[in-house]
């Protein structure tokens, strides 16, 4: 299956902390497998984040922290605009083949999930058949 960045990004907390959880056999095992496909995509992201970084966004030289215009907000380096839309839109697009086995989705059903994880991780659940 081909994952996004950004679905790898939004997916690996979610992912990590699942593996903390003490789990069935089974379960841990295909979680266990999957964390271990995802966590070297996600580093990878991560560097390529670390650059982008860099490259397009405005740095207080006396602190080192990124220049914020609200909080969660980073400024831009200036005439660099279209170009960081460019490149945030790459890097979060930028489509990696993973060979992802599916987790039941009645292995998850004891645990409680928001609508927001769900989405995140929905890549790796299996839907079953409901029987009537």
């Amino acid at each position: 299956m081909k994952l996004t960045y950004s679905q790898i990004s939004d997916a690996y907390d979610i992912i990590k902390e699942l593996s903390e959880l003490k789990l069935p056999f089974r379960l841990s095992l295909l979680i266990s497998k999957i964390l271990s496909l995802i966590s070297k995509e996600y580093e990878f992201y991560l560097e390529q984040e670390r650059k982008f970084v860099f490259e397009y966004l405005l740095i207080d030289k006396q602190t080192g922290n990124l220049v914020q215009t609200m909080p969660g907000v980073c400024k831009i380096q200036e005439g660099k605009e279209q170009e960081c839309q460019k490149a945030r839109e790459a890097l979060d697009n930028f489509e990696v083949e993973m060979d992802i086995k599916k987790i039941p989705a009645s292995m998850l059903e004891p645990f409680e999930f928001t609508p927001a994880q769900l989405a995140a991780i929905d890549f790796m659940i299996e839907e079953e058949e409901e029987h009537d």
